[in-house]
């Protein structure tokens, strides 16, 4: 009787956990809810369309179940080729587990360097709602730098469904527009694509291929493929 009540525990946290595979994909967006303990993820690849190299690490520790702060470091961010770190601080506002959407609010200062403590601030909103073993995600995000010469705003949209207990596909979309800028340029880019992540154990494997584009005197297009390698504790 107690082996049986047990057994059932093991598969209903096994089926929990693969129920929520797709709420733990990172590609393209970051994290969409808080770590049980502690979540890291690394993210390169090669974008098309500004011709960069880029490479994105981050960990995330959570303080309790609705607070957590991370770090991270960006290269390919800019033309330059700039690796930037960040630091910030995330609150779980409505768990997506355990409401019909989720919301997760985070913030952070990004430096121009390691050496160059002037930087932009970054808020980002995600909201997701997880049905059935899937998942529908909505970010919108807002930066500028201190001195207000530089703004952006960033719209996202993304799908994400299970198809086997290890195995996610999906679609992944962005939009950026540069409300102020220095170089006035370049006023907005758009990328997406097709996404998969496989996860063994804590671990996560995902690939993202697609495109995207860049509004500037003439609007450029160009290939797009990420890979992201992470884990959770």
């Amino acid at each position: 009787m107690i082996g049986r009540a047990l057994l059932g525990l093991t598969l209903a946290a096994g089926t929990a956990r693969a129920d929520e595979t797709a709420l733990h994909s990172t590609i393209g967006w970051g994290n969409t809810v808080e770590p049980a303990v502690v979540a890291v993820s690394t993210q390169g690849g090669y974008d098309g369309v500004q011709q960069r190299v880029l490479a994105t690490g981050l960990v995330e520790v959570a303080l309790d179940s609705r607070l957590s702060v991370f770090a991270a470091v960006t290269f390919g961010e800019e033309a330059g080729g700039a690796t930037r770190p960040a630091v910030g601080l995330a609150v779980q506002l409505v768990d997506p587990r355990r409401a019909p959407v989720g919301l997760r609010l985070s913030s952070a200062y990004k430096p121009e360097g390691f050496a160059e403590p002037e930087g932009e601030v970054e808020a980002v909103l995600t909201a997701a709602h997880l049905f059935e073993r899937n998942v529908a995600r909505a970010v919108v995000a807002y930066g500028r730098d201190l001195e207000g010469n530089e703004s952006d705003v960033e719209l996202g949209v993304g799908y994400l469904q299970r198809v086997t207990p290890n195995l996610v596909v999906g679609a992944s979309s962005r939009y950026r527009y540069a409300i102020a800028r220095r170089d006035t340029a370049t006023r907005w880019d758009v990328i997406g694509g097709a996404v998969g992540d496989v996860e063994l154990e804590r671990w996560r494997v995902e690939l993202l291929v697609g495109g995207g584009a860049v509004g500037a005197a003439k609007t450029a297009f160009g290939p797009l493929g990420l890979v992201s390698v992470g884990f959770d504790l």
